[in-house]
């Protein structure tokens, strides 16, 4: 005679009760990630632009180097932990072939002085790289859609 009755009357506690929706959140991490890297690339792209033909503005902060490494350290750990996540489902290395050289070129950018102090290598490091940022996390949604679907 078994003590655990066959019919509980408590709900019960699958893992995706537990955890929520946890698909939603990988795809909302690597959308997120992705519009971040691609705002970072475009801030790269185009601040020494706008520092040249809009004095007149007050971007101080966004143009600060404080700015530029906080945000690359925010950047790179929302980065790992998305494709992280993807990768636990599709198990491929697409998205970190892209991530860890972004991540490279940004780090250079915003952390070595010889590349931060001199414009051109500054702009060309942190945008190639928030590009490159950008482009794992579509490849990490794609490959974690991809992977869903069948």
């Amino acid at each position: 005679m078994s003590v655990v009755p066959s019919e509980s009357p408590l709900p019960s506690l699958s893992r995706r009760a537990m955890f929520g929706n946890a698909v939603s959140c990988r795809v909302a991490t690597d959308r997120a990630g992705a519009f971040a890297a691609m705002l970072c690339a475009l801030h790269c792209a185009f601040l020494p632009f706008l520092f040249a033909f809009i004095p007149g503005l007050s971007i101080g902060l966004l143009g600060s180097s404080l700015f530029e490494m906080a945000f690359t350290v925010v950047a790179s750990a929302v980065a790992i932990a998305s494709l992280a996540l993807g990768w636990r489902k599709h198990r491929l290395l697409d998205a970190w072939q892209r991530l860890v050289p972004g991540l490279g070129l940004l780090w250079v950018g915003a952390f070595l002085p010889w590349a931060h102090d001199h414009a051109i290598i500054h702009a060309l490091t942190m945008a190639s790289g928030g590009g490159l940022i950008a482009a794992a996390h579509w490849r990490n949604l794609h490959l974690t859609r991809k992977h869903l679907a069948n």
